[in-house]
């Protein structure tokens, strides 16, 4: 079961979208949690959106620590190869690591 989709535009990400779908798998499987995430781009790093629906239970606090952490870690990656990166000036709300900010890929973004 996929709860979070891959962002088209942002394949370095797709990794940390994986592990985070795979650890709420897991937490479902152990625990029995009927929740909902979502994600989406925002301002340079991936955001989880959790469940509030009251007739679904919502995310332990494990998985929301262990969601954070993907969060801080997307801060960090390029969002076009996944090699180490920051939001770069120039690039508004956008992380890129040296050769994406560079321009030196424009066809990939």
């Amino acid at each position: 079961m996929r709860q979070i989709h891959r962002l088209p535009e942002t394949p370095g990400w797709w990794a940390l979208l994986d592990r985070a779908n795979d650890l709420i798998e897991i937490d479902i499987a152990q625990h029995g949690h009927g929740h909902r995430v979502t994600a989406r781009r925002k301002d340079g790093h991936i955001e989880f959106r959790e469940s509030v629906d009251p007739e679904r239970a919502p995310v332990c606090p494990e998985l929301s620590a262990a969601l954070r952490s993907i969060e801080e870690e997307s801060q960090l990656t390029c969002e076009i190869c996944a090699t180490p990166g920051e939001e770069r000036p120039g690039h508004y709300y956008r992380t890129y690591c040296q050769i994406h900010a560079s321009g030196a890929s424009d066809a990939d973004r």
